[in-house]
């Protein structure tokens, strides 16, 4: 039977509030509204009430985040299932509504109007999701529903996040993304067509177009390094980086980044990549930042950024699978 969840959407550039958010159970909507909206009794007067406060905001961005609060605080409620895509990994946690609308005028996680969440899982991958499950993810607006199959809820494993109390489905279909789609398409292409050994030719490629010379081993025993690459001449200047590469959907755990740590000085290296498609254990990244200066960790996001950068400096042979071309698109004036 299909379902409809919610989908909110974390404060932009808010690792922090997502960690907050999922350790202390919450989701939540802010825009900098310091009022209470159990207070309003209809969404007319809360939509007022923000055009006062943000008086040189357009019509279009009043209804958007006006509308947003008011689902929040009217239209959520307990036991209904909610999306939280996550910006610092593209999982997408899920969970269900477990409390009522509160107002936290010190803000809580970075928001001010909250409601607690029992999550189910914080680590569904977006390539287990159906192409048209993903538009309707990937859609402009901070808080609107999306509608499961059968397919969607067993892919996903949450059939039994069903409850008997839904959220209302969408009146309007929020904006399409096209960024966020492309980039989902580009990152099926990455994962269909380089497999394997075939990433490293693909990491080694984004460090030739940004001007190192390279050094690949290719298959067989790699010692925690797949890619030798430094700056100068014959390639002898620096840095020197060991990066090390890996294709497949595990996380990666501190002893492979480990293993790479102590290739440096066995290659008279400077610093460290690690190239991991599958992501890294939470533990892994945080103990990255206290090794900033020695050591940097790319997943599927920081991957697909590099490509997207560089993409016109690459050598043809990755050009020629990836095929991507680029385009200008306007933005809605709703977006947030």
């Amino acid at each position: 039977m299909e379902q409809t969840f919610w989908v909110i959407r974390s404060v932009k550039d808010a690792e922090d509030c997502e960690s907050c958010s999922l350790d202390n159970g919450i989701v939540g909507l802010s825009y900098g509204f310091m009022q209470d909206l159990s207070s309003y009794l209809g969404r007319e007067d809360l939509k007022a009430a923000f055009q006062e406060t943000y008086p040189n905001d357009t019509a279009a961005r009043v209804r958007a985040c006006a509308g947003a609060l008011w689902r929040l605080k009217e239209e959520m409620k307990p036991g209904q299932p909610v999306f939280l895509p996550l910006r610092a990994t593209s999982d997408i946690a899920v969970g269900r509504i477990t409390g009522v609308y509160e107002y936290h005028p010190d803000s809580l996680c970075g928001y001010e109007h909250t409601r607690h969440v029992q999550w189910i899982r914080q680590d569904v991958r977006r390539s287990s999701l159906r192409p048209e499950l993903l538009r309707q993810l990937n859609s402009y607006g901070a808080l609107f529903t999306v509608t499961l199959s059968d397919e969607d809820q067993q892919a996903i494993g949450i059939v039994d996040a069903a409850t008997s109390s839904m959220p209302p489905s969408s009146p309007l279909r929020p904006h399409d993304n096209l960024e966020a789609d492309a980039r989902d398409a580009i990152r099926k292409r990455i994962s269909d067509r380089f497999k394997l050994h075939a990433l490293e030719e693909l990491v080694e490629d984004v460090l030739i177009a940004q001007g190192f010379q390279t050094l690949r081993k290719g298959p067989g025993p790699d010692s925690g390094v797949d890619v030798i690459a430094s700056h100068g001449p014959m390639g002898l200047g620096n840095p020197r980086i060991c990066v090390q590469v890996k294709s497949g959907d595990g996380r990666q755990g501190a002893p492979e980044v480990q293993q790479l740590l102590g290739a440096l000085k066995q290659f008279q290296a400077d610093f460290g990549l690690f190239v991991s498609w599958g992501g890294f254990a939470q533990p892994v990244i945080a103990a990255a930042r206290q090794q900033f200066h020695v050591l940097r960790l790319w997943d599927q996001e920081q991957l697909i950024d590099a490509v997207i950068v560089n993409y016109e400096q690459l050598p043809q042979r990755s050009k020629d699978i990836l095929r991507l071309r680029q385009i200008w698109i306007c933005e809605p004036d709703e977006a947030e």
